[in-house]
């Protein structure tokens, strides 16, 4: 192969990642550098780099016939790094690489400016000097000083990219101007778009207990983690209707079809049947006994399930204790969190656990939360002043607005959920006390087990005042890739049939051989193809991680 087209074949599969990795939500030029990296290899990327940064003119073999090689008597003026990539790569290859490169960092925002403390101005100058025109790439060396960690050897492939605009002060930066990917961050990364305490005194970081490991963790030392090693998974029964409880029944049937949730079901009742101070009233052993039920009996036998008998006990407000129709995402929400009460309160009982603290990591460390909790931050700033507060939550479930017109993607509803957001003209800051002038960004931190999507469906007519039903059809497919390490499976759908305030819920589950299968109260599950399940009018997604 000659080196032109050896050249042309590395220039389209850099520029085949690039658009691969802007797909995937990642507009980060440093992701995108890694990327490359990937692509290459530790090797070839440690050649091409050289070959790049290399004082020298490169070598003949690099010039076309057309152009004579320079002799050692020549004067021939020092190869700029632009002139270095176009030899490499060949002019038209190096500028769709230039534009790609450049369309990402345009979606990135600026850094703000750090001024140093021993700096002569106090005060922000975002006047271009003499030295440093706007017109010119700021390019910044990698450093040289420090080995790299192995298998992530940087790529320096400088492209002479368009030149950033000029760095702007926190307050002055548009919710529009950030990226509106998902982007999928580390506790311990550092980000350049949240000045440090230190360099803003008006930083404030909350619930930062939740970035500590755990001293304790309560799954492990309830025996928990233990693993069974078969799971009987029959499709062949129903739930009985105890006076509009679909809501509860389509519940039950999509958390029974996830194996995290069975094991630890399973876990809980081996656990607790030889404690003899176990509630018999336990609400969590009956949700077991329902789910074992469901997916066990060969033949449809519909029954009663336990724990809907028991929804009086979901919350203290007993807001299910009657026979009216609810919210499925309420009674998910609701079922899910006295669960988890159940088994802090055992792991008190057992062990000698202080008060935990607001927020505190070890009440996080139950099968509920390690199953369906996700790490965020949330960054709200001010538009007008340097007020800047990052919070750190863990949430169980996300609930995404459905647009009224068009036909959405859940990909792209669920990076607009985690992208910027203003937030109205009747927030008010804190600091400055201004209106209107608020937005907040959300990032994922770490990803959960069991991602559940609850897509917002009502809205409320101001004119009939009544909640209507937004029926826009939600596309999504029995895969989600988040990232190259979080890909979801899609595991159950609860939909909504009818108007707001009334209709009816089914779910579509997905068995362990694959197969899809319609629950609809006491009916038996039908057999269903996979894309009569994706034309559903979904109202929650629940996805499993590979």
């Amino acid at each position: 192969m000659s080196s032109a087209a050896h050249r042309a074949l590395l220039a389209d599969a850099a520029t085949a990642r690039i658009q691969a990795a802007s797909q995937r939500g990642i507009h980060d030029v440093e992701q995108v550098r890694a990327l490359a990296h990937g692509q290459f290899g530790a090797r070839a990327a440690a050649r091409l780099r050289a070959r790049l940064n290399a004082p020298h003119p490169p070598a003949p073999a690099l010039f076309s016939p057309s152009t004579p090689a320079p002799t050692p008597d020549s004067k021939q003026e020092p190869a700029t790094k632009k002139q270095r990539v176009n030899d490499c790569f060949g002019a038209s290859s190096a500028d769709k690489l230039r534009a790609q490169l450049n369309a990402l960092r345009a979606r990135v925002p600026a850094p703000p400016q750090r001024i140093p403390s021993d700096s002569p101005s106090s005060t922000h100058d975002d006047t271009p000097t003499k030295k440093q025109r706007v017109d010119e790439p700021v390019i910044q060396d990698a450093p040289t000083d420090k080995p790299c960690p192995q298998g992530d050897e940087p790529v320096e492939l400088e492209l002479e990219m368009d030149a950033p605009p000029p760095p702007q002060h926190p307050a002055s930066t548009s919710a529009a101007s950030s990226s509106d990917s998902l982007i999928l961050s580390s506790p311990d990364a550092v980000h350049d778009d949240v000045a440090r305490p230190a360099a803003n005194p008006l930083f404030e970081r909350r619930n930062a207990l939740l970035l500590q490991p755990p001293p304790r963790d309560i799954s492990v030392e309830m025996d928990y983690e233990a693993m069974p090693d078969y799971l009987v998974d029959n499709t062949s029964c129903g739930l009985q209707n105890l006076t509009n409880t679909c809501y509860a029944n389509s519940v039950v049937n999509a958390v029974a079809k996830l194996p995290r949730c069975r094991i630890w079901f399973a876990n809980h009742q081996r656990h607790c049947s030889a404690l003899q101070t176990h509630p018999p009233d336990c609400l969590l052993c009956a949700l077991a006994h329902d789910v074992a039920t469901l997916t066990t009996l060969p033949a449809n036998e519909p029954f009663r399930p336990q724990s809907v008998l028991r929804r009086a006990s979901w919350n203290d407000a007993r807001s299910f204790d009657n026979f009216r129709q609810h919210d499925a995402n309420e009674a998910f929400q609701a079922l899910m969190t006295a669960c988890d009460a159940v088994d802090l309160n055992a792991f008190r009982g057992l062990r000698s656990l202080p008060a935990l603290r607001d927020h505190d990591p070890i009440a996080y460390t139950t099968p509920h939360w390690k199953i369906f909790g996700a790490l965020t931050r949330e960054t709200k700033r001010c538009r007008s002043c340097p007020r800047i507060v990052e919070n750190h939550a863990i949430h169980s479930s996300f609930t995404v607005s459905v647009p009224e017109e068009g036909t959405p993607r859940i990909e792209d509803i669920f990076r607009d959920a985690m992208g910027q957001e203003d937030l109205g003209a009747d927030a008010r800051c804190e600091h400055c006390q201004r209106s209107g002038c608020l937005f907040k960004g959300t990032v994922l931190m770490r990803m959960p087990d069991v991602l559940v999507l609850h897509l917002k469906r009502w809205t409320y007519n101001v004119a009939t005042h009544a909640w209507d039903k937004i029926p826009t059809k939600v596309c999504y497919e029995t895969l989600l890739p988040l990232s190259v390490d979080a890909i979801y499976d899609l595991r159950s759908v609860i939909v909504h049939h009818g108007a707001a305030g009334g209709g009816h819920y089914t779910s579509f589950v997905r068995a362990q051989d694959n197969r899809w299968y319609h629950c609809n109260d006491e009916l038996t599950p039908e057999p269903c193809s996979t894309e009569r399940a994706l034309a559903a009018q979904a109202y929650m997604l629940l996805y499993e991680r590979r």
